[in-house]
């Protein structure tokens, strides 16, 4: 269970960087107006909710990953 927490706190940090990115660029691309930049993120604020979440996740991982795994089962039984 610790190497899947090591592994998965690896790899949220790629993805927090990629987010940082892609946002940072939209952000450019929206002029650096503020305006713009929220009615962007409320038309794509499902993809910004996603990244949160795996943020959150990845970071609760490393910090207590039984409690990932605890949250992933609920979850999987949620849905079943």
């Amino acid at each position: 269970m610790e190497i899947f927490a090591i592994i998965t706190g690896i790899l949220t940090i790629p993805v927090v960087l990629l987010a940082g990115r892609y946002n940072l660029h939209m952000f450019q691309l929206n002029t650096y107006m503020n305006g713009e930049q929220r009615a962007w993120l409320g038309k794509n604020h499902g993809r910004q909710r996603m990244l949160l979440v795996l943020l959150v996740l990845g970071v609760l991982n490393l910090v207590r990953p039984t409690w990932v795994g605890l949250v992933l089962q609920l979850l999987a039984a949620l849905i079943a």
